[in-house]
């Protein structure tokens, strides 16, 4: 088992991946080797004002190059685990998060590449969160003024068929369609994004920017709850190892 390393700012950020460039065995990274695509060894920020020796010992295979966005992207994933951060609750209350590190390499891999996910949705990448073709329409012209928001819950007929999606109103008649009640009920920081993001423009008309923008984060939301998921299916479980 690996004793948790502290990431509270930036520098503590650029240590970790320090660290890691230098010491990948004490990190129980045993099978890992920093190299170009020529599979020749090369320090990992070379030209970056970084001082990484060649680790010697530690075999030339390419498929096992990982970079410091690769770290960021582990990490980014392992944070967004509603598994670990149900099991540590009680101490993200106290302190900054603790990074758990794992010597299984195709589970970091797998955690990278769905943080890089993660990332691209948060960054409303246009590939990663596009308007949707039915995620969050706004159907009804009018006035776009932000007014009341509220949320109507989807509803059913007797025969149990859908009778309403979920909407998201901006007034009395305009609203953006088939929002999920769990992405209305997201919260990021404490906040609800959905709820507050439209609240922060009350009095305001929104553009075709804004509505297209609001869009993309309904399905932003929609896919981290998806990918959330799916890094807690991919964890065996906590601690790692």
């Amino acid at each position: 088992m690996h004793t948790p390393h502290l990431i509270r700012n930036a520098e503590d950020f650029e240590r970790f991946i320090f660290y890691i460039a230098n010491n990948p065995q004490e990190a129980g990274l045993t099978d890992w080797r920093w190299v170009d695509i020529r599979g020749m060894g090369v320090p990992p920020m070379k030209g970056q004002g970084w001082d990484v020796p060649i680790t010697e010992g530690l075999g030339q295979d390419a498929q096992a190059t990982i970079t410091p966005e690769d770290i960021f992207h582990y990490a980014y994933a392992v944070f967004h685990s509603p598994t670990y951060r149900t099991r540590y609750a009680a101490f993200l209350k106290m302190d900054f998060p603790r990074l758990p590190l794992t010597s299984d390499l195709d589970l970091f891999r797998d955690l990278a590449a769905l943080g890089k996910q993660l990332v691209a949705l948060h960054l409303l990448d246009f590939a990663a969160a596009p308007s949707p073709s039915r995620l969050g329409l706004f159907p009804v012209a009018g006035s776009n003024e932000v007014e009341k928001v509220r949320y109507v819950e989807p509803s059913r007929d007797g025969d149990g068929a859908a009778e309403m999606n979920g909407r998201v109103y901006i007034n009395k008649t305009q609203y953006f369609d088939t929002v999920p009640p769990e992405v209305w009920e997201f919260h990021v920081g404490g906040y609800q994004v959905c709820d507050k993001w439209l609240k922060d423009r009350k009095g305001r008309k929104l553009t075709i920017d804004d509505v297209q923008h609001y869009q993309r984060i309904i399905v932003a939301l929609r896919e981290t709850i998806r990918l959330m998921a799916e890094i807690d299916e991919r964890i065996p479980g906590f601690p790692l190892s």
